[in-house]
């Protein structure tokens, strides 16, 4: 199922596959690793981290047009997670990529088979994103904690 672009009423991106992979080509070192998967996997690891952005940036009202930033910082994050398999931890060579993940009421905790230790944690946002994210009002997670942060500046 293609993607529906912002600011289409039913969303589920705010950038394209082909522009996703054109900011990953030149914003990263990992366009090989976004050119070895199929179209499906790039678009549901893009509507990952653009459901991502949405949760964490509650009643943000995004403009028309965006500043690139946004759809990029989507973009960085869906190679991200596909670098780091933080969403499915599904390839056996990156296994403890993180140690849990909650969807609603659903939960599944992630261990290290090979060590048999807890697995670390991956932030899901690359740090050359979050900048632009935290314009917006992003909410980090502590990795430490597991408590939503936020950064506060000085007045």
């Amino acid at each position: 199922m293609a993607l529906v672009i912002y600011p289409a009423q039913d969303a589920d991106s705010f950038i394209t596959v082909a522009d996703a992979t054109t900011a990953i080509n030149e914003l990263t070192m990992d366009s090989a690793a976004w050119a070895a998967l199929g179209d499906d996997d790039k678009e549901r690891l893009l509507r990952i981290a653009y459901r991502d952005i949405l949760n964490n940036t509650a009643d943000v009202e995004y403009p028309d047009p965006l500043p690139s930033c946004i759809p990029e910082a989507q973009a960085l994050m869906a190679s991200h997670d596909n670098v780091n398999a933080i969403s499915s931890g599904a390839d056996v060579a990156q296994l403890g990529a993180i140690k849990k993940q909650k969807v609603g009421s659903i939960s599944k905790e992630f261990y290290d088979v090979k060590g048999g230790v807890n697995s670390p944690s991956i932030s899901r946002v690359p740090q050359l994103v979050v900048s632009c994210l935290e314009e917006f009002g992003y909410v980090f997670s502590s990795g430490i904690t597991g408590l939503k942060q936020t950064n506060i500046g000085r007045m």
